[in-house]
């Protein structure tokens, strides 16, 4: 791997970190609020695959769990990143 792809890796990995430091800790609250509302994750969907598009039209709600939308994205970030360099979880041999 090249200092390139670590610097990339690391800073995906630190942005990943840092969101869900946000959605899960500071903002814990509203997280948990959100977790439970059907508006926030429609129903057959889950958090990582809510099937809302982040630019497209959201309610007001939905709008406001901004740190979600950050999460997602670096999440993405993080597993393109992964997946690029052939370390993505899904393509690693099992202990």
């Amino acid at each position: 791997m090249s200092d390139r792809d670590l610097q990339i890796l690391a800073r995906d990995a630190a942005q990943f970190v840092d969101s869900f430091r946000h959605v899960f800790d500071f903002d814990w609250h509203y997280t948990k609020r959100c977790l439970c509302d059907d508006i926030m994750i429609p129903e057959n969907r889950t958090f990582l695959q809510p099937g809302l598009d982040n630019l497209g039209e959201l309610n007001a709600e939905q709008a406001n769990w901004t740190a979600r939308a950050g999460l997602l994205d670096a999440y993405r970030d993080l597993s393109e990143t992964l997946t690029r360099l052939g370390v993505h979880p899904d393509q690693l041999d099992p202990p």
